[in-house]
């Protein structure tokens, strides 16, 4: 069974904090949580005539309160910080460059807090893939299975038929939709004065 490993206490404030000052513009806030989380539905819902502060509390508010909704937003929102290396938005307002030390560290600190649940949450993530993949490869090969087994019986029908123009032209058809399964590409039969030739 998995082990689902919550998101720590510390590593919300660490988020609220970073969230804070990884950005100058609100409206550059509101882009970039509206491109990192699924359920956009919050976003709208949110108090944006606030100070970035207090529009980071209660958006990180609601969605520890109603993790049965929000918690892959939540996770999505911390990695995205975690991830967050480009402070080149604050620029125009730092003009000592306090700002992007701040947001620096702040990022810096979150990362202190997720290390260790990032790892497991993409190994995670990485299983899940691998698992999906196992079970599509599978059934892809009980499909060509099945399909190869009707092809068998087909062929067989095929050989004992004793008409010969017949078989021929059912003999071109099962080869033609034998190609196709393999991913090959097969040509139609063609004529040449008169005398066709199986492609």
């Amino acid at each position: 069974m998995e082990t689902k490993k919550k998101i720590s206490p510390q590593a919300i404030l660490a988020l609220k904090e970073a969230l804070s000052v990884i950005y100058w513009k609100k409206e550059d806030l509101q882009q970039f949580i509206k491109l990192t989380i699924d359920n956009p539905a919050i976003i709208s819902t949110i108090n944006w005539a606030v100070t970035k502060r207090e529009i980071v509390k209660e958006l990180l508010n609601r969605m520890t309160n109603r993790l049965d909704i929000y918690e892959s937003d939540l996770l999505n929102l911390v990695m995205a910080v975690t991830d967050f290396n480009d402070f080149g938005n604050l620029k125009y307002w730092d003009e000592d460059g306090s700002k992007t030390k701040k947001a620096k560290e702040a990022v810096h600190y979150l990362r202190s807090f997720t290390k260790g649940f990032i790892q497991i949450t993409k190994e995670q993530e990485e299983a899940k893939i691998r698992k999906a993949k196992a079970v599509q490869n599978t059934k892809k090969a009980l499909s060509l299975e099945q399909e190869l087994v009707q092809f068998k019986d087909e062929f067989n029908k095929i050989a004992v038929n004793t008409n010969f123009q017949q078989r021929g032209f059912q003999l071109e058809k099962f080869l033609y939709n034998l190609f196709l399964l393999f991913d090959l590409e097969p040509k139609g039969s063609f004529k040449i004065y008169g005398e066709q030739i199986v492609g």
